[in-house]
């Protein structure tokens, strides 16, 4: 081959290395193009005239340039957890737990670009890790935020859209009841209020009366705990009587996006008075006073996160339990299952019978014997 042997596109010319490179050589518009296809083979060289002929003046050889590489480090990982607390309004509980999630992902996703990262690259380290669910979320919500509020990505740059699925509830978790039945709560709530008129440390109660309120709302509304922490801080109390109802409970800032109102009773309706006048209630101090309360002999374990299980399975089942007449600031047994939906706010009768009233015995209906 010559030093400048012709081709299709225009010449091609050798090194001092003896290398073949292919250069194009065009007149367009009166504009004379004479620009490397840094190609060494034919076919290659073909490839990027075809390229530049579609349009000469933003040919360039092997491409664009691609974009700079979207990598999780710390300060991007920061500004994530800051737009979660301060725009979507996440608890501090939550977003606490998001940090410690996106630190996992930022050592195995360490040097790897985020933009259309290999998705077997992200679903390797999920197996068998604890909190698989709640990682996924994590990751899922921070390329969301990539792509909606920071526009470093587009949509089809997410490699977790459509393709990484947040498992569902296990098989053996729906077999384990989580419901705290109406029997125990009344019993417990018994010895919270012995408890209450003890004093502890510092002469202060040994379970503060606040907290008997606190769990009285769950138990009366069926709420997440971060849904009570909102109410605290934001919510709105509205009298209303009528058959069983005292009260309106408006709960911002939903997990939907839109207010929660639920009714109430009169019991819960104080209770929730106080809570609100107070302007600020924790989950965690509930849960570590109700673990301290649990050391005393005979005291039962009680989790607040529980009582949504249990107003739904409780909604849901017909009749009350035996032995136990029905307080005025319980649910009725024997809801439908869409009107226990509409109570505690699920778009889908589906997800308070899959999720939540695992255990519920709908009411009878008339059978043949």
């Amino acid at each position: 081959m010559a030093a400048r042997d012709e081709w299709d596109g225009g010449f091609v010319r050798r090194t001092g290395a003896g290398k073949v490179i292919y250069v194009i050589r065009r007149q367009v518009g009166g504009r004379r193009y004479e620009v490397s296809t840094r190609c060494s083979t034919l076919r290659a060289a073909m490839a990027e005239l075809a390229r530049f002929e579609a349009d000469p003046a933003a040919y360039l050889p092997g491409g664009p340039a691609r974009p700079e590489p979207v990598l999780l480090t710390v300060d991007l990982g920061k500004a994530f957890l800051e737009w979660s607390r301060d725009a979507k309004g996440n608890t501090d509980r939550w977003v606490r737990n998001q940090a410690a999630h996106l630190e996992w992902w930022r050592g195995h996703l360490k040097g790897i670009d985020l933009r259309n990262a290999p998705i077997e690259k992200i679903e390797k380290p999920l197996k068998n890790t604890p909190s698989r669910p709640h990682k996924i979320i994590v990751l899922k919500a921070f390329y969301s935020w990539l792509v909606q509020v920071e526009r470093k990505l587009k949509p089809t740059e997410d490699p977790t859209f459509r393709t990484l699925k947040v498992p569902q509830a296990k098989p053996e978790q729906r077999r384990r009841n989580k419901a705290t039945s109406q029997g125990d709560y009344l019993a417990v709530r018994e010895q919270l209020l012995e408890l209450s008129k003890e004093k502890g440390g510092g002469g202060k109660p040994a379970f503060a009366p606040f907290w008997i309120d606190a769990l009285d709302v769950l138990a009366g509304t069926g709420w997440h705990v971060t849904e009570l922490e909102r109410f605290a801080k934001g919510g709105a109390v509205e009298a209303r009587e009528s058959e069983g109802v005292a009260g309106i409970l408006t709960c911002p800032r939903t997990k939907g996006g839109s207010p929660l109102r639920t009714a109430v009773s009169a019991v819960v309706l104080e209770a929730a008075k106080r809570i609100r006048a107070k302007g600020e209630f924790k989950g965690d101090a509930l849960r570590t006073a109700l673990k301290r309360a649990a050391k005393r002999p005979g005291f039962p374990r009680i989790n607040p996160g529980s009582f949504r299980h249990s107003v739904a399975t409780h909604a849901i089942s017909s009749g009350a339990e035996a032995g136990h007449s029905v307080p005025t600031h319980a649910i009725s047994s024997g809801a439908e299952a869409g009107a226990t939906a509409d109570f505690l706010g699920h778009r889908s009768e589906a997800t308070t019978k899959k999720f939540y009233a695992t255990h519920a015995v709908p009411v009878k209906v008339p059978t043949l014997i």
